[in-house]
């Protein structure tokens, strides 16, 4: 056998399999998929609240339709950060990061998953199929690298701000038209969206730095983005506090909503204290979703019970 032949024996032997779909599935990010249910989840409970008729085998659809669709928005941006996060040392380690599923079968799996969450909303209503299409839209356009919002500072904030609100009335117009007050209620939800992902950026951004990406926080420093993410998050409170006043949600949650407030700035100190390093940055984030999901759980009780 000559070197040539040899060579090309080796190459083919090179070439590595497709990825079993268990070990490309594992990859997924299920923590953060199942965290951004709250939103749409929220919606979909304050709508049967209110005095709409509750079709459960609807709200298990649109339960799974949500799931593939946001597992698109995460898979998409796992994929287009591939390189980056291979040397990303906070990054959990992964088939991915170690090589040993290929960014063309992610990519083949969210694709999978946005035509699956697709057809599961095209059998909801109508508006609810549109809202899913412009949130894959949002994804895609944060994440690839011919748009790549993710590296555009205060542009990417404003698309989490109307993330945030999409994903709301995603789940509330599954079971009634968008009415005045879901529209009221929606920016609540997109102030904590974007008050959280600027927490994001600031947790990356020795990384996001270290790989060029521009984000908000590689732009303007930690410490600014960490203020403006508190101002946004006092901001959600405070309007949720103005809600209760003009009766769109129950007054009686203006205790819960007061105290996690408070509890929230306590953290922030905490974080701000430790030099908001990745650690502290991640810890925060912890104790901020369970704050939000006591107010929410909390707000569904309330809703149904009056």
């Amino acid at each position: 056998m000559d070197g040539a032949a040899h060579a090309s024996v080796e190459q083919v032997g090179a070439i590595r399999p497709p990825a079993p779909l268990a070990a490309v599935v594992s990859c997924l990010r299920f923590r953060e998929i199942l965290v951004m249910q709250a939103p749409p989840l929220m919606g979909l409970a304050l709508a049967a609240g209110a005095g709409t008729p509750r079709p459960y085998p609807t709200m298990a659809l649109f339960a799974a339709g949500s799931l593939l669709l946001v597992a698109f928005v995460w898979s998409l941006n796992d994929w287009a950060d591939m390189r980056a996060d291979r040397s990303n040392p906070n990054r959990p380690a992964s088939l991915l990061a170690a090589g040993q599923v290929s960014g063309r079968s992610l990519l083949g799996l969210s694709l999978g998953m946005l035509a699956a969450s697709l057809a599961v909303f095209a059998v909801l209503p109508g508006r609810t199929l549109l809202i899913a299409a412009a949130i894959a839209a949002l994804g895609a356009a944060y994440s690839l690298s011919s748009i790549f919002v993710k590296g555009q500072p205060l542009v990417s904030s404003l698309l989490h701000f109307v993330g945030g609100i999409l994903h709301f009335l995603l789940g509330y117009s599954v079971l009634s038209p968008l009415r005045a007050d879901a529209l009221a209620l929606a920016p609540f939800f997109a102030l904590v969206f974007m008050a959280g992902h600027a927490t994001q950026e600031i947790q990356d951004w020795s990384a996001d730095r270290a790989n060029g990406i521009r984000t908000n926080a590689v732009a303007f420093g930690p410490v600014p983005v960490f203020a403006c993410s508190c101002a946004a998050f006092a901001a959600a409170y405070a309007y949720f506090a103005l809600l209760a006043v003009h009766g769109l949600v129950p007054r009686i949650l203006l205790w819960p909503v007061s105290i996690a407030g408070v509890l929230q700035a306590i953290c922030s100190a905490a974080a701000l204290g430790s030099g908001l390093s990745f650690q502290s940055m991640h810890e925060l984030r912890r104790q901020y979703r369970y704050l939000f999901a006591a107010i929410g759980a909390c707000w569904v009780c309330a809703r149904l019970l009056s």
